[in-house]
């Protein structure tokens, strides 16, 4: 493929000009609803969760930290947070350095998120750009990718392991594509390692190694003669790589990041949660993936929505013409096969999702998402004549898509105007109130760590703790403040305090935001006689 006589090709046709037109609206669009997530969408649950870790690694600390009583925690200087249970994973390693460099406020560590987003994005463009028969269609069905609301959500406004477990799959995607094209050693070690680590990640990272190594299966039993024996046995070390990093996978962690923290666990509970979800039938399941996908295409997805079941529709019924018309002494072309061959990898990783996955979160999904974007697009490489109409209805779901993404912007950034409402808002509100000089306990959740002072010496108690009055009774009256955001407000979490503990004096120091909007934010004072 000749890249620079393809993108001069680009501005040469009247019709180029309007899906170069397209693909600028696409890229403008997604840049404008990324800097509206990161100014005004506060640190999400998980994001707090797993990146707290992280914060107590760069310090040179345990990373299970957060597993230590509330006392032992008073102890200790800067921020530590208290939730039950643990998020060591080797994901927590470049967050960490990243903090150590670049230190750990709200917006420095929301860079840390965007250099992912970055990243992927470029990964997975690289990826289409190999599958894709000319640069058009790789830039059209990347556009598809990039105006991913739920996507850019991660990469704007959260710290979650998802799109770092997306990259690593990706980079192990590539590998197996360049090799399955012509041997390369720097491939084979990029796939082996990538592949080997790829577990060690996050857990769902099962999910796209499903499709991995169920690609790569087929590919060496469809393509057999065609490949020579350094291309099969490089193919195999990568998914016996893989493999292996599942076996390993807590010996690899062990190694990179050792703990004398222990949870106190009995069994393994995503075993249980999955060894009951299997059990319990095919209803359970079908509700829960019909939950995980209803809330991944919400509205500002509807047009991903829309692609996505046309291209479904479209890959069932060119796999009925291959089956049911295709005489078997007719040989079937290589882009036939490649499309055989990702949509029955997409139909397995969907399986594995729905069967290994207990919970119903749409993060979940989103290492999957190039490879289903891949698949139609190797199923409009297919349809001949009828090409030109799979474009312009590619053109339309972008354009769609995009301009969702504009409604979805001003909607949040209307919103948190009228509520005056944004992180920077939060993190001075916070700066203000909390001096370096003195030690505090706090009830409030953990992805408001971030926002607190550097340097501060604060210990945090997670909500989760909050659940029995006799565990809270025990430090109550060392509680100097609730800080509460939104998810704390609608749980109704300082009301039960109060009722509780009615002789507790409070007062509210700050308040931004209110409780009926998205985003609210309170910091109460508590005084005992």
């Amino acid at each position: 493929m000749n890249l620079a006589g393809s993108i001069d090709n680009l501005y040469n046709n009247a019709n180029d000009k309007i899906i170069l037109c397209t693909i600028a609206f696409a890229i403008l669009s997604s840049v404008i609803l990324i800097c509206t997530y990161f100014y005004y969408v506060p640190l999400g649950v998980d994001g707090g969760w797993y990146s707290y870790p992280a914060y107590e690694l760069s310090k040179g600390e345990d990373p299970n930290t957060n597993l230590l009583s509330i006392q032992e925690l008073q102890e200790k200087k800067g921020i530590n947070a208290k939730f039950g249970f643990s998020t060591r994973k080797l994901r927590l390693i470049p967050v960490s350095l990243w903090i150590k460099l670049m230190g750990y406020n709200i917006t420095r560590l929301k860079y840390y998120s965007l250099l992912e987003l970055c990243i992927l994005f470029i990964l997975v463009f690289y990826t289409f750009l190999i599958h894709a028969s000319t640069v058009k269609k790789a830039l059209l069905f990347w556009c598809i990718f990039i105006t991913d609301s739920l996507i850019i959500s991660l990469g704007a406004s959260d710290v979650r392991p998802d799109l770092a477990v997306a990259i690593v799959s990706i980079l192990s995607f590539i590998a197996i594509s360049k090799i399955i094209k012509s041997i390369d050693i720097l491939w084979l070690f990029v796939g082996g390692i990538s592949c080997f680590f790829l577990f060690s990640f996050h857990i769902t990272a099962a999910l796209p190694l499903s499709f991995i190594v169920f690609y790569t299966l087929c590919a060496i039993i469809v393509f057999w003669r065609s490949l020579n024996l350094a291309q099969i046995y490089s193919l195999v070390i990568i998914i016996l790589s893989g493999v292996l990093g599942v076996l390993y996978s807590k010996s690899i962690v062990n190694i990179f990041l050792p703990t004398k923290i222990i949870p106190n666990l009995k069994s393994p509970p995503l075993f249980d949660k999955i060894s009951t979800l299997i059990s319990s039938g095919f209803v359970p399941i079908i509700s829960k993936e019909f939950h995980r996908w209803t809330e991944y295409f919400f509205i500002s997805n509807y047009a991903n929505f829309l692609l996505l079941i046309t291209g479904i529709m479209l890959c069932i019924y060119y796999s009925y013409l291959l089956i049911t018309s295709q005489p078997r002494t007719v040989r079937i072309s290589k882009p036939t096969k490649e499309f055989l061959i990702t949509f029955f990898s997409c139909f397995v990783s969907i399986i594995v999702l729905a069967l290994m996955d207990p919970h119903d979160t749409p993060h979940h999904a989103v290492p999957l998402i190039p490879f289903f974007i891949l698949l139609i697009l190797k199923v409009v490489e297919l349809m001949g004549k009828e090409e030109k109409k799979a474009i312009f209805f590619i053109l339309f779901i972008i354009m769609l898509s995009s301009s969702l993404k504009i409604a979805l912007s001003a909607k949040i950034t209307i919103n948190s105007i009228q509520n005056n409402y944004s992180n920077t808002k939060v993190e001075e509100a916070l700066q203000n109130e909390f001096s370096p000089e003195k030690k505090y306990l706090i009830i409030c959740p953990t992805e408001l760590w971030p926002y607190f002072p550097e340097n501060s010496n604060i210990t945090i108690v997670d909500k989760r703790y909050l659940k029995k009055r006799n565990e809270l009774s025990g430090y109550i009256n060392q509680v100097d403040y609730i800080v509460l955001n939104n998810e704390l407000h609608t749980t109704g979490i300082k009301d039960t305090i109060y009722k509780w503990f009615p002789e507790i004096k409070h007062k509210t120091i700050a308040r931004i935001g209110n409780s009926n909007s998205l985003d609210a934010f309170e910091i109460v004072k508590l005084y005992y006689d």
